[in-house]
């Protein structure tokens, strides 16, 4: 299914749009370092407080349609320790 991953560390966001072949539940741990790059796993540990930079929380999994009508998933993952 089409997934808007939003990362954030309380001051930085990235979002990466991926296929994800599983729904994460909320409060279960995300491993960041399959998903984003290198260089942007380290712009997020840059500006989070003691983040290890390989598991994010996930925050919240919310369903949406984009202008097309189209149906995907927007997943808030948060990356601090």
């Amino acid at each position: 299914m089409t997934t808007k991953l939003i990362f954030t560390t309380g001051s930085k966001t990235i979002e990466y749009w991926t296929e994800l072949p599983f729904i994460p539940r909320t409060h279960e741990l995300f491993n960041v370092a399959d998903i984003l790059k290198e260089k942007d796993i380290e712009n997020l540990k840059d500006t989070a407080v003691n983040w290890e930079g390989i598991h994010g929380t996930v925050h919240s999994v919310e369903y949406r349609f984009n202008d097309q009508k189209e149906f995907f998933m927007e997943i808030y993952v948060v990356c601090l320790n």
